[in-house]
């Protein structure tokens, strides 16, 4: 995850003419924290005459850092005194150059959210890309009537759509069916052009993981207001995890194909998830243990896996 930062100087005039010409970024984990600065010297934000906008993107942070600036004069060497704490917005450092709009209109919050139980089930975005053309191939993946494409490592979100030189960027045209395939209304994909498809691959959407984390339900015996936000993570990647084993249960022993079209026997996999399910079930209990330790503990589940 990182964070773009939009940093408005009121008076870009006086700044320049009292001397700084460079702008330092802080960061905090808390607003009224200790403000760390994460800006080398040939990282400074350089200040331009007539130009009162700028764009800082912090690689490590996320929408819940929180940032200072100050004004810079390297020559004196002389610092402004701190600006106002403030917040960044999510920017996706994988694919920056993304034109076709998110499945949902996500707030900050709902990027920590997702990015943390991501994180916890072991499902980081992978970026993919089709590519189809005459020479390419990828014709299997064209419907009969050529209107709809299907990704060739489903689950996907479109990051950006060319077909032949029209680039796409509405959630008009293409429509993205159930995160496996897009279907175009205007155009259709013809194997003497091109289509450039760039995607996220993901096994579960940030909607999907959103859906989860905001249905839960307090766990015996905390209520709502006990309930902390390492908590409301661990028990959606809980019921993610355990979502997923239920499903892949049933074919845990054939082959299946899987990203990168790499065919292996899933077993490994499995384990791997039902490992960390353990953990998981383990961490929940710790935390309600710790929050109500005088409760005996009737939450502890498995899952059964043939």
């Amino acid at each position: 995850m990182a964070v773009k930062l939009t940093i408005t100087v009121a008076d870009i005039a006086g700044t320049l003419g009292a001397g700084y010409t460079k702008m330092k970024v802080y960061r905090s984990p808390t607003s009224a924290g200790v403000y760390e600065e994460i800006t080398t010297p040939t990282m400074m934000v350089q200040l331009q005459s007539g130009q009162s906008e700028y764009t800082f993107i912090d690689g490590g942070g996320t929408p819940a850092h929180w940032y200072k600036t100050t004004f810079y004069d390297p020559t004196t060497p002389a610092e402004s005194s701190f600006s106002v704490a403030f917040n960044g917005d999510y920017y996706d450092l994988g694919f920056p150059s993304a034109s076709y709009p998110p499945e949902a209109i996500f707030t900050s919050d709902d990027y920590v959210v997702v990015d943390k139980i991501r994180n916890l089930i072991g499902d980081r975005k992978e970026v993919v890309r089709d590519y189809t053309s005459p020479s390419a191939g990828n014709a299997a993946n064209i419907s009969e009537d050529r209107y709809t494409y299907s990704f060739s490592n489903p689950n996907g979100w479109p990051l950006k759509i060319i077909l032949g030189s029209t680039e796409y960027t509405t959630l008009d045209d293409p429509v993205v069916n159930g995160y496996k395939s897009v279907t175009f209304s205007g155009a259709q994909i013809t194997t003497s052009g091109t289509l450039d498809l760039w995607y996220h691959h993901f096994r579960y959407s940030d909607t999907e993981i959103l859906q989860v984390y905001n249905g839960l339900t307090p766990p015996y015996p905390l209520t709502a207001d006990q309930v902390t936000f390492e908590l409301s993570i661990v028990s959606a990647a809980i019921e993610l995890l355990s979502a997923e084993l239920g499903m892949s249960s049933s074919s845990a022993g054939i082959e299946v194909d899987i990203f990168e079209e790499i065919r292996v026997n899933p077993k490994a996999g499995l384990d791997s998830r039902y490992n960390m399910l353990k953990a998981l079930l383990a961490r929940k209990q710790a935390i309600i243990d710790e929050i109500a330790p005088d409760t005996s503990s009737d939450n502890l589940w498995g899952v059964l896996i043939d």
